[in-house]
């Protein structure tokens, strides 16, 4: 069975970073949100996530 997930931002995990990372380590919030990209990156290339382009100018990701 399959649990079905609303669309998500990049910005869905930031709190999640925050609280482990800390506010105030920029360099180590880049580093966690390059690679939150280059996962989703993947994930499109196996054709298991897509990528919308909405009105607000925002990327949004959902299973396929």
């Amino acid at each position: 069975m399959t649990q079905t997930v609303a669309p998500l931002s990049i910005r869905a995990p930031a709190p999640r970073l925050h609280a482990r990372i800390g506010e105030d380590d920029l360099g180590q919030m880049s580093l966690a949100t390059g690679e939150s990209f280059a996962c989703l990156n993947y994930l499109m290339y196996r054709g298991e996530v897509k990528r919308e382009l909405r009105d607000d100018g925002m990327y949004w990701y959902s299973r396929t």
